[in-house]
């Protein structure tokens, strides 16, 4: 489990990772992963996963840092591929060969979207399934009730 803090809850993120290492520390098949960098990356197979909020950074600028920070992982790496979140909303984009998802959000308007006007986004989850071969074979939208 690969948990990235939002824009706007970094303290609840953090404990929340932090109180599922501890609910996970003695099961042998569930690695939480307790890191509170603004970019995570994860090698799965010969596909190299960027994972960050979103904020702050352009999608265009994400491959390149993705092959500074992660030199050799990209080298081994056939598939690249990243995931944010801060838009709220789902759109794919590639850049020199590296996807770029942004994932739709599952919460509520807060008091904050809803004073700047960010609001009527769908709720919705998606999925995204890695082969280690081939990077995402698929993916799974789903929409939950509003």
């Amino acid at each position: 489990v690969v948990q990235m803090a939002g824009n706007h809850d970094h303290s609840l993120s953090m404990i929340l990772v932090q109180m599922l290492a501890l609910a996970f520390k003695d099961r042998k098949d569930v690695e939480i992963v307790v890191n509170f960098q603004p970019r995570q990356y994860v090698e799965w197979g010969k596909t190299l996963v960027g994972i960050t909020h979103g904020d702050g950074i352009k999608d265009s600028e994400l491959p390149l840092l993705m092959a500074q920070e992660q030199a050799e992982a990209w080298g081994r790496s056939l598939n690249r591929v990243w995931f944010t979140g801060h838009l709220h909303r789902e759109m794919q984009f590639e850049y020199n060969g590296v996807q770029v998802i942004h994932l739709p959000s599952l919460s509520g308007t807060d008091l904050w979207h809803a004073e700047q006007g960010y609001v009527g986004a769908r709720k919705a989850l998606s999925t995204y399934i890695l082969s280690k071969e081939e990077g995402i074979v698929a993916s799974i939208p789903v929409q939950p009730d509003r």
